[in-house]
């Protein structure tokens, strides 16, 4: 074989092996379909360059949520904190009818129990699908717009600074002593709390988008604040919390 020929089979091999990793490329960056809700939500929130290129497998994630157990400490605990405004009292039928509109004890007293198996129940919720979340976190892909990212954290920066400024800090202050951290490590925490919010928002999307989510309670919206943001926001919500039932058999989630 000659050599120019054999130059340009070469030449031919190489272009083709990069079309393939060009095309490889494009397609690993290729970002996935969200809801349409969370789609306006992202618009709404200017960070809308974020994008999710791959969704963690979520088929296998579930998490057994028990029921809490209530203590008789737990419950005179609750009850105490609750009646801490009345002073040093003493809890009798008396007292609860003219107080608390109740008939007796027992019956305030089963009525705090309900309240407070309620209570650690959706605190329970919470956690786990704070598990779920991290999850799907960790095993999901983005890519991030640095510049909305920057953008979009500012704006946490700013409820902080509202926290300080009612607690009657400097917004330095409210760092080291509430949030425990540094005043450069203050802005840095801020960065990576609005790109894991973004994040959240993604995965909500590409799951609800994925599942052909669709709320009954959605339709209970009036449609005359179709174009506001807190009626997309709510909407968002009521995807997020189908999300994280889409898969739930008794008390496992997702």
């Amino acid at each position: 074989m000659k050599v120019g020929k054999r130059k340009y089979i070469i030449l031919f091999i190489s272009m083709l092996v990069l079309l393939a990793i060009t095309i490889c490329i494009v397609l690993s960056n290729k970002s996935m379909e969200l809801d349409p809700i969370v789609n306006k939500i992202l618009d709404l929130e200017k960070v809308s360059n974020c994008k999710i290129t791959s969704l963690a497998d979520y088929s296998n994630i579930s998490i057994y949520l028990e029921n809490p157990e209530i203590t008789k400490e737990d419950i005179d605990t609750y009850i105490k904190a609750r009646l801490e405004g009345y002073g040093n009292i003493e809890l009798t039928d008396e007292f609860v009818q003219i107080n608390l509109g109740y008939e007796t004890v027992l019956e305030y007293k089963h009525v705090m129990t309900e309240r407070l198996k309620e209570q650690n129940k959706i605190a329970l919720i919470m956690e786990s699908r704070e598990e779920v979340l991290e999850q799907l976190l960790e095993n999901s892909k983005f890519i991030m717009d640095e510049e909305q990212v920057a953008e979009y954290a500012l704006c946490i920066v700013r409820g902080y600074e509202t926290e300080a400024y009612i607690s009657n800090m400097s917004l330095e202050e409210y760092a080291e002593s509430v949030l425990e951290v540094t005043y450069d490590e203050f802005f840095e925490m801020c960065y990576e709390e609005g790109e894991q919010l973004i994040e959240t928002y993604l995965i909500i999307g590409a799951i609800a988008n994925a599942e052909k989510i669709n709320t009954i309670m959605e339709r209970r919206i009036s449609i005359t604040n179709i174009n506001s943001w807190k009626t997309k926001y709510i909407r968002y919500l009521l995807r997020q919390r189908k999300v994280f039932n889409t898969r739930r058999k008794a008390n496992v989630l997702l």
